[in-house]
């Protein structure tokens, strides 16, 4: 079984919260996943080089893939972490989905976070 992930590399940053999970954004690498198999909903994670600590930021619809994680690290003075959710209910859970307009893909941020300077 082949595992695809995308990432993008996330450069030096201030401590943030994101949810309830409190994370350094210093070193971190942005992952966002497309398991295909394994479970019904992918995930965006950022994972601290430093202390090696795995903490999930984002969590898409059933049936859809994470794409295109990037970093804006400095924009008027806020960090933010852009993302895509593509075709929610495309490869599992036809059956959940209640309308069609459910079906469209997202863009969307995390943030604003402090800047990365």
């Amino acid at each position: 079984m082949e595992k695809k992930v995308t990432a993008s590399i996330f450069t030096p940053c201030y401590a943030a919260v994101l949810g309830s999970a409190s994370i350094s954004l210093a070193h971190c690498l942005i992952i966002g996943e497309d398991s295909g198999e394994g479970h019904q909903n992918d995930s965006i994670w950022a994972f601290d080089l430093g202390n090696k600590k795995l903490t999930r930021i984002l969590s898409t619809p059933y049936g859809s893939e994470t794409t295109s994680p990037y970093v804006i690290p400095d924009l008027n003075g806020f960090c933010y972490i852009m993302a895509v959710v593509q075709h929610p209910y495309g490869e599992s859970d036809h059956d959940k989905k209640k309308a069609n307009h459910e079906a469209f893909g997202y863009t969307g941020y995390i943030g604003p976070l402090p800047a990365c300077r």
